[in-house]
């Protein structure tokens, strides 16, 4: 991960610790890494920990492009979902373009799974975020350019899911957020730029911001990769959305002013958990901020029916 801006106040500095170690946690086998972030207020928090958490883009991939798959990837620098077949030679045809990848590099690409239900027409990349990659990933005169709109949708392929009852609020947050220009780094920046929320928007932003009934009935979200799962407030936390990627780093964010912590706590002191090793993550308080870390048992997961929780 990129190290944070060097004026960034604590409390941001707190939350990229755990972004960047979470999913690195050492877990005992059969549990997953787990945090807790407690504060006065969630405004802007979940925000701040998704872009901190974001995956930076690099000058290497391997695309999964290959005949008899469907692509999320990126055409003539807008985003498409694509069946790739197999063209004349080696060639592949990609959504209608003859590409043949023994020449030329094959964009990055997510094969979208079989019960991918999502109908969704071509869209523009942001042009400000792709501008700043291009910027990053300069090059030395006469070397060839690395494609700005390649370098993000890679940051897309392995998106962090913010799950909130208020996702509308999580977007104008963002944009709040991102004016603090003193604040992040480049790929912070780039991660909060024109967040929108929807399922839409998956393999198209590097966060994507989601209602948990939203979530949870997606019937292929635990077919697709993801970074990092935001909870936010202990209702969000105890329905079936997270539920739908186990096996990720999660992070509960709760609200001090609120029940939140009480109900955490007894959901928590009525629960079998693991210990996980995070240096400097466990226990810390700073910046008004409660940060804990545990590991969270694969039994806790049980299939349950959506009408049975009230959200």
């Amino acid at each position: 991960m990129l190290p944070p801006a060097q004026s960034a106040p604590v409390w941001l500095r707190l939350l990229m610790l755990i972004a960047g170690r979470l999913p690195t946690a050492s877990v005992s086998e059969g549990f997953a890494p787990r945090g807790v972030v407690a504060a006065p207020t969630t405004r802007h928090l979940p925000v701040a920990l998704a872009a901190s958490a974001a995956v930076p883009p690099s000058r290497e991939w391997a695309s999964p492009i290959e005949p008899d798959v469907t692509v999320a990837t990126v055409l003539s620098k807008r985003f498409a979902d694509v069946p790739v077949g197999q063209g004349a030679g080696t060639r592949l045809n990609l959504g209608g373009t003859q590409l043949d990848p023994s020449r030329i590099a094959l964009p990055p690409a997510a094969v979208l799974p079989d019960e991918w239900d999502v109908e969704r027409a071509a869209r523009a990349l942001p042009p400000d975020a792709v501008e700043l990659l291009k910027r990053e990933f300069a090059v030395p005169r006469g070397a060839r350019p690395l494609v700005g709109e390649w370098l993000y949708q890679q940051m897309c392929l392995e998106p962090v899911v913010i799950l909130t009852q208020r996702p509308g609020r999580a977007t104008d947050e963002a944009g709040e957020l991102a004016a603090q220009l003193d604040w992040w780094n480049w790929s912070q920046h780039v991660a909060m730029h024109d967040l929108v929320e929807g399922v839409d928007w998956w393999f198209r932003r590097p966060i994507v911001v989601l209602s948990p009934q939203t979530a949870s009935a997606l019937p292929w979200a635990d077919q697709v990769p993801v970074r990092l799962v935001v909870a936010v407030g202990f209702s969000t936390w105890m329905s079936p959305a997270r539920h739908r990627w186990k096996s990720a780093p999660q992070v509960l964010m709760l609200n001090q002013r609120s029940t939140d912590v009480s109900d955490f706590r007894e959901w928590f002191d009525n629960t079998s958990f693991g210990e996980v090793s995070i240096p400097g993550v466990r226990n810390t308080r700073k910046g008004g901020l409660t940060l804990t870390a545990f590991g969270e048992p694969a039994s806790a997961f049980t299939d349950v029916e959506d009408d049975e929780w009230d959200l």
